[in-house]
């Protein structure tokens, strides 16, 4: 019973991979946070009122939500 458990544990290697990839999903969103924080305050600052931001918001977001299924098929195959 004790070897079963031995036998599933993540080589250095998986745990490498693992971290990186944890890595590199935080600078992706840190990234995309802060475009996001610039975009809006320039446009907020440009007097473009309220709404701006909003539609900013959305348009960012927009792409992610549209082509995150096809990139994750793409990946798969």
């Amino acid at each position: 019973m004790g070897d079963e458990l031995l036998e599933n544990e993540p080589t250095r290697m998986q745990w490498l991979g693992f971290w990186c990839m944890i890595a590199q999903q935080m600078q992706n969103t840190l990234v995309v946070g802060v475009a996001l924080f610039a975009v809006i305050l320039l446009c907020v600052a440009s007097g473009f009122g309220l709404l701006m931001p909003s539609t900013v918001g959305l348009l960012v977001a927009l792409p992610m939500v549209l082509f995150a299924p096809l990139a994750g098929w793409v990946s798969d195959r």
